[in-house]
């Protein structure tokens, strides 16, 4: 998996290096999931932890920044039942979940349906929080947006460049890679962007100025001032992923803490609702359309 806590940029033709370093970075989960998790302890004296990895896209909204995210670094009571921890990437929460420190962990669905072969974990819900009205809670807009004129259709990023931010985002790197699939004959010359908050915003604030096309989420591009140029989809919002090492009464009491706090308590989410099993086997389908398929870990 590729480190996200530093700033790597690099050039590959879009048939050949930039998938491979797609696949290499989805790989690396299962090395992960290799790792022997310690057993959970119970019963549960303490609260629930959830891990959030920066800029959460759950409560700022497509992951354009912090936004309201504030509230959740409020102290919690003791009798709490469900408490969040802050960790600086995906991939520490995936560590943390593997090593049973906490609960459960917050991860995007790409990453999220990966950890589950991987046998990391397993989906339980989705959650949202700080979304504007009128905006759909549950599924975020991917897109290929430009900063300029001249470029009006996927169609047209023959020879351009675009660049992509985390390979393990499907909302700024997996999503926009298929519908440039989809509508180009002649492959652009992709950029990877890799950052610590792994976030569609990342992308936007790491591509240089003269980059035509950006992936990434419909109001991170409306934010930044830039043009859509095309839809790539859309996709659930991240997931909240239960850890192995937890057992399954645990889980459940997760679970109902999750929607305890959820109705009871700002500044953890809006709102929460079990597993879309139809919404995440999309992600799947497009995962294995571009050639990545998640029961081969």
């Amino acid at each position: 998996m590729p480190r996200e806590d530093a700033d790597t940029t690099g050039d590959a033709d879009f048939g050949g290096a930039s998938r491979r370093t797609l696949l290499r970075s989805l790989g690396a989960v299962s090395v992960v999931g290799a790792v022997a998790a310690g057993r959970w302890i119970g019963p549960w004296d303490r609260p629930f932890t959830l891990a959030r990895p920066p800029a959460s896209t759950l409560s700022s909204a497509d992951g354009a920044g912090p936004a309201d995210d504030s509230a959740n670094d409020q102290p919690f009571d003791a009798d709490d039942a469900l408490a969040t921890e802050r960790v600086p990437t995906p991939t520490t929460a995936l560590r943390r979940l593997v090593a049973g420190s906490v609960a459960a962990a917050e991860l995007d669905p790409l990453t999220a349906l990966l950890a589950e072969k991987a046998g990391l974990g397993t989906v339980v819900l989705q959650a949202s929080g700080g979304i504007p009205a009128g905006e759909d809670p549950w599924t975020v807009e991917s897109v290929l947006a430009a900063g300029g004129d001249g470029i009006d259709s996927a169609a047209a990023l023959g020879g351009e460049t675009v660049v992509l931010g985390a390979p393990l985002r499907a909302v700024d790197s997996l999503y926009p890679m298929a519908a440039i699939e989809e509508a180009t004959a002649e492959p652009p010359t992709l950029r990877w962007i890799e950052r610590g908050s792994a976030t569609g915003a990342a992308t936007v604030a790491g591509a240089p100025e003269a980059t035509p096309v950006v992936g990434t989420a419909a109001r991170n591009a409306e934010r930044a001032g830039l043009s859509i140029v095309a839809s790539a989809g859309k996709l659930p919002r991240p997931v909240i992923v239960a850890g192995n090492p937890l057992p399954a009464a645990e889980r459940e009491r997760f679970v109902a803490a999750a929607f305890d706090a959820a109705d009871d308590r700002q500044g953890w989410f809006g709102t929460v609702r079990r597993r879309d099993a139809a919404a995440l086997d999309a992600v799947a389908e497009r995962a294995a359309d571009a050639g990545i398929h998640l029961d081969a870990l």
